[in-house]
C-alpha cells in the first residue's frame, strides 16, 4: 500500500511529510517527486508583506513541487494520502467525489491522519498542548482514516508514550514523530497498520474524554493565574505561543522557566523564574542576560 498523496500547511506538516519521503524510498524505492503534496493558499498580509504558511515555505527552499488544495478538484491519481496538520476539513462533497466514501470497499481510496493523541480523547486542534495543560501522565499518536465526523474515522494504530513533570510541547512533538517514524520505517509494522483495522482497546487513562481547542491570544497569558497552572501554560504553549507575562508594563514572551534562577514571575500562590525570554523588539535570550543589560 502506496500513499502517494500529502496534505500539510503547517510547520508540523514538514516532520510527517519527510518521515513518509523516508518511507517510500525504503520501502518502496520511489523517489521524491512521486509524493504528491498539496497545501491551503491561506497567506497572511504583515507589514504589507505576503506571509506564506510554514509547510508552504519548507517546500519554496527545498525545490518542493507541490499545489494548493481546492475542495472541487478530483485527484483521479490519489491512491492514499496522509493528512498531518492540514488545518482544513474535507467535506462529504469532497470526500465522495474523489472515492473516499461510498464507493466499493475494495478498491476505495483512503486518507490517512496523523493526530498527536490517542483518540478518541483530545479531538481537534492542539491535542499536544492541552495534553500538558490537562495535566495527562501520557499520550500518543493515532493513525486514523478520515471520514466525515472531526478525528472520528476508522484507527488503525496508536501508540502511546509517557509525559514527564518537565516535558515542554516540543518535547512531546518530538517523542510523536519518534513514534511515527519508527512505524513508518518497520515494513512489517507499515504493512499491518495500513492493511488492517487495528481498532486500539486502550483508552487514555482520562476516565472522561476531553477536546482540544484552538489556542487563542487570551490563553497565553500568565499573570492572573496559579504558579502551577502559570507552570503548565508555559510548558504547553512553548511551540506554538509563547506564554506572556506583564512585567513592568512590558509584555515579555516566556519560552521556559527555572525554580532557581532567571526574571522573577510573581503569581498569586507562589512565584517562577523565567529562564528564556523574549522581550519587546529584541531576540530570544536568556531571562539573566536581558536583566544585566537593563542595570
Amino acid at each position: 500500500m502506496k500513499i502517494n498523496y500529502f496534505f500539510g500547511s503547517d510547520a508540523r506538516s514538514i516532520y510527517a511529510y519527510e518521515i513518509l519521503l523516508e518511507t517510500n524510498e525504503m520501502l518502496y524505492d520511489l523517489p521524491q517527486n512521486t509524493l504528491k503534496v498539496l497545501t491551503l493558499n491561506k497567506q497572511n498580509i504583515l507589514r504589507g508583506k505576503i506571509i506564506k504558511n510554514d509547510f508552504e515555505k519548507y517546500c519554496l527552499a527545498n525545490n518542493i513541487s507541490y499545489s494548493y488544495f481546492n475542495e472541487l478538484d478530483i485527484y483521479d491519481d490519489l491512491e492514499y494520502g496522509l493528512v498531518c496538520s492540514f488545518g482544513h476539513i474535507f467535506t462529504h462533497k469532497f470526500l465522495e467525489n474523489n472515492k473516499l466514501i461510498n464507493s466499493n470497499y475494495a478498491n476505495r481510496k483512503k486518507l490517512f491522519n496523523l493526530h498527536l493523541s490517542i483518540l478518541p480523547n483530545l479531538k481537534g486542534p492542539s491535542p499536544i498542548e492541552y495534553s500538558i495543560l490537562n495535566g495527562y501522565k501520557e499520550t500518543g499518536i493515532t493513525i486514523f482514516e478520515i471520514n466525515e465526523s472531526i478525528d472520528s474515522g476508522r484507527i488503525y494504530k496508536t501508540s502511546l508514550f509517557p509525559i514527564s513533570d518537565n516535558d515542554y510541547a516540543t518535547d512531546l512533538y518530538t517523542k510523536s514523530f519518534a513514534a511515527f517514524r519508527k512505524i513508518m520505517l518497520d515494513p512489517n509494522e507499515y504493512k499491518l497498520v495500513f492493511n488492517n483495522e487495528l481498532q486500539s482497546d486502550r483508552l487514555h487513562e482520562s476516565v472522561t474524554l476531553k477536546k482540544s481547542y484552538k489556542i487563542q491570544d487570551c490563553d497565553l497569558k500568565l499573570n492572573d493565574l496559579s504558579k502551577q497552572h502559570a507552570s503548565m501554560r508555559i510548558r504547553a504553549l512553548n511551540y506554538i505561543g509563547p506564554a506572556k507575562y506583564e512585567y513592568k508594563d512590558l509584555n515579555l514572551k516566556i519560552h521556559s522557566y527555572s525554580v532557581d534562577k532567571g526574571l522573577k514571575l510573581n503569581f498569586y500562590d507562589g512565584f517562577l523564574y523565567a529562564d528564556k525570554i523574549t522581550p519587546p523588539g529584541k531576540n530570544k535570550m536568556s531571562a539573566l542576560d536581558w536583566l544585566r543589560g537593563r542595570k
